[in-house]
């Protein structure tokens, strides 16, 4: 799952984030997606309209339900992951996918331009599992 998905379900409790509190699916994120949240953290507050302490207790319940996949861990697959990212900074996230063996749930089309990694919107997750 990439950050956008994740900034999604904190700014709107939609459909994005039921399904991220889903037990039917096992969600994980590279390490460096929580200092995405650390930057983006005001922006993020403002356009959820929570109040710091319940966009806090929000992210909590959502830290609980992602599992977090440490660098090194990605860092083997990091070369491979460069060469078919649309876009760099999202090179961490395919490495994720080929550590893990998955799919990206992302809403970025420009993710799936390239054949390796299967990229799933959130209609796809919808749809697979109706």
């Amino acid at each position: 799952m990439d950050a956008n998905v994740l900034f999604s379900a904190l700014i709107a409790n939609g459909k994005t984030a039921e399904l991220l509190l889903s037990d039917a699916l096992e969600l994980y994120v590279p390490e460096l997606i929580l200092a995405e949240f650390t930057k983006y953290k005001a922006f993020l507050i403002g356009k959820s309209y929570r109040s710091e302490a319940d966009f806090r207790d929000t992210l909590d319940v959502f830290r609980r339900k992602v599992r977090v996949v440490p660098g090194r861990r990605l860092e083997p697959f990091l070369v491979r992951a460069k060469k078919i990212s649309p876009d760099e900074d999202d090179a961490h996230y395919f490495a994720a996918a080929f550590f893990l063996g998955c799919a990206i749930w992302s809403n970025d089309k420009k993710l799936k331009q390239q054949g390796a990694v299967a990229v799933l919107s959130t209609e796809d997750m919808i749809a697979l599992l109706g």
